[in-house]
């Protein structure tokens, strides 16, 4: 018996992967062979960014070709789908990295395999679009961040051995990123040394990381913002509300360590003064507490108000 096929539904395209065919309500749109192959890897991995040296890599397996024969193949593609002339985007440019197909997508089995699977949910949901972009700092190194969905800000500190567009399909990191996207605007950064941010650096040091910190929170344009801290980047989002506690609205530190929010609080009376820092310099600083907290729960909430 030979295998069904699948079809692949995107506006009003079809695509079928076996036959090697693209209609577009059901009439046939032409497509040279290795254009109908990049554009069944874009949408077979919709919403994911695909690096173009993966994507030349699976289209080109057998042979080394040039960025250029890339290009000219999703420069069709856009032509075909008709991009230009609908105002419809499919395919998203990552500059310097590579392309996403950002469309809805739904997988339709043939009818001789729907019976089987009636009931079933096929759909592709394509990640929240992330936008990386690069800003570089006063030492002059270049970082990468990123942005992802819309709603109040909400900045992740970095942490060691970070990759933006790595972590966006990993089992590990995906879910949080999606999470959180849905309800707030996303920023996350490689910093330097890391990821795809400048690896080769001038100096590495804490100080680094905090002005890492605010050169991402300033070339996103944030006033007040959320900050999130796991693992080393807990300290990163103390030493900047310690620095700039009138722009950072609420730090959260998963784990259990501590969360911190600020009501209307200012230079004077927010962590300045190392009585509003959790105590920090003291015998029993209230930061240390606050860490062992979900082992003691008789001691008082890690949440508290700074007025």
């Amino acid at each position: 018996m030979s295998e069904a096929s699948v079809y692949y539904q995107f506006g009003p395209f079809q695509l079928d992967a076996t036959e090697h065919r693209l209609l577009r309500d059901g009439v046939e749109v032409p497509l040279q062979l290795k254009a109908f192959e990049t554009l069944c890897i874009l949408v077979e991995n919709a919403g994911r960014l695909l690096r173009k040296e993966d994507l030349l890599r699976r289209v080109w397996p057998d042979a080394v070709v040039e960025e250029n024969n890339l290009n000219k193949n999703v420069s069709m593609l856009r032509k075909a789908l008709g991009e230009g002339a609908t105002g419809q985007s499919y395919i998203e440019t990552i500059p310097r990295v590579g392309y996403r197909f950002v469309a809805p997508v739904k997988s339709i089995a043939s009818s001789t395999e729907l019976e089987d699977v009636r009931g079933r949910d096929l759909s592709i949901s394509p990640l929240p679009r992330q936008d990386i972009r690069f800003s570089i700092t006063q030492d002059g190194v270049r970082l990468a961040w990123a942005s992802t969905g819309d709603g109040p800000p909400l900045v992740k500190a970095s942490n060691w051995l970070t990759h933006l567009d790595f972590e966006w399909g990993s089992p590990i990191w995906q879910h949080w990123w999606t999470e959180l996207s849905k309800h707030h605007r996303m920023i996350r950064y490689d910093e330097r040394g890391n990821g795809m941010s400048q690896r080769d650096v001038p100096d590495v040091s804490f100080d680094t990381w905090v002005r890492d910190l605010e050169t991402v929170v300033d070339a996103a344009g944030l006033d007040r913002f959320a900050l999130l801290g796991i693992s080393r980047g807990g300290a990163i989002a103390i030493a900047y509300t310690v620095k700039h506690p009138e722009r950072v609205s609420l730090w959260r530190l998963p784990h259990g360590t501590l969360s911190l929010r600020q009501s209307g609080a200012t230079r004077g009376s927010a962590c300045t003064d190392q009585s509003d820092a959790g105590g920090l310099g003291t015998s029993k600083p209230r930061i240390l507490q606050n860490v062992h907290q979900p082992l003691y729960p008789e001691r008082q909430s890690c949440t508290r108000e700074l007025v």
